[in-house]
Parts: structure tokens; sequence; C-alpha cells
């Protein structure tokens, strides 16, 4: 069965489906659970308010993520991503070959990209180059609300970090697709 779903639906109901798979997939995140959010029907204990510290709120994610969790950090834009940055290039994209993959580290980072409506000229970066040019890092750039899906779904089930560059124009397109998909083949690309 195929439904409609826009770019940010097709995110938060793949995201829904993720935690409820199982206790040890999280969510973190600033504004995550406002009123309204999606996340507010996720099971409990799994979704977390974070403070305006993403150094530290990574740093969380990335240290549970090396203790059989699977946590997700939501970054609204990319600038707070920057913030960040040491822990996710420098700690997450390496830790699974500096322990020989006897530790792994599978932490996801979705970072907002991209300018929507009210923001200044601080809040319009992309940065594709800097993660693309990161080793050690899965890197996702969807297209469309089924890519996007899909792509949130596989990345819980890799054994390494990952990286969601969701661009907020996209969140205006909408596309009909069948969430029950088993034969979806998510593609990776090799920079």
């Amino acid at each position: 069965m195929k439904k409609l779903l826009s770019f940010p639906e097709a995110i938060d109901q793949a995201s829904l489906d993720v935690l409820k798979s199982s206790k040890k997939n999280l969510i973190f995140g600033l504004e995550i659970t406002n009123q309204g959010s999606k996340y507010l029907q996720a099971p409990k204990n799994q979704v977390f308010e974070t403070p305006c510290s993403e150094l530290s709120n990574t740093g969380l994610v990335v240290g549970l993520s090396t203790q059989n969790f699977n946590p997700t950090i939501v970054y609204g834009r990319v600038e707070f991503a920057l913030l960040a940055f040491d822990q996710i290039l420098t700690q997450a994209s390496r830790w699974n070959y500096m322990f020989n993959k006897k530790s792994i580290c599978n932490a996801n980072f979705r970072v907002q990209i991209g300018r929507q409506w009210g923001n200044g000229p601080q809040h319009t970066a992309n940065y594709h180059s800097i993660f693309a040019q990161s080793l050690g890092l899965e890197i996702f750039i969807p297209a469309t609300p089924e890519e996007a899906f899909y792509q949130i779904k596989y990345m819980n089930k890799l054994n390494k970090p990952c990286v969601m560059l969701e661009h907020r124009y996209l969140s205006q397109i909408s596309q009909k697709f069948n969430l029950k998909n088993k034969n979806y083949k998510v593609d990776t690309y090799k920079f």
C-alpha cells in the first residue's frame, strides 16, 4: 500500500519505526519534542530533548553508540553541528578504525542544511564537502521522501557512524510510495 508523505513526514515516520523496533534506538535533539512533534508518540525513554550544548550532546551520543546503543542526534541547523565537529570528525568517524572494529561506534547524525524562511545569512550553509571528505562516515543526502525514509532505516542497521544531510527546501515536496518495500535498495556512494 502506498502512502503520500512529505519529506519531513517520511523522516519522522522512519524514525518512529526505528525507535519502536528496539529500546536501544534513541533520538536526541533541541526542540524535537515541541508541541505537535511526532516524537511525542515514541516509546518513553527513547526521545531526549537536549540543551544548547552541541559538543556535549554529541559526546553523549558518541559514547552511547560505543556501549551497544544506536543513538541519533538531530541538528536543526548545520551551524550547530559545526560546534560538534571534533566529536563527529575526530572521534566517531575514526572509532571503528582506532579499535580495529572490536569496539563499534554507530552514532547517527541528522543535519538540516540550507536556508529556510526567516533564517539570516549565518544559517544558510551546506558544508557537503567537509562531510564527504571525512573518512569513516557513511553520508546520505536524500532527494525525495522515499529516499529519506529508507535511508533513515538503513542508517540504523549499519555498524558505522552515519550522517544524513537533510535540505530544508525538500520539506516542500511530497511523494506517494510503499512504506513496506522489502526490495528497496539504498544506494551508497564512495567519495
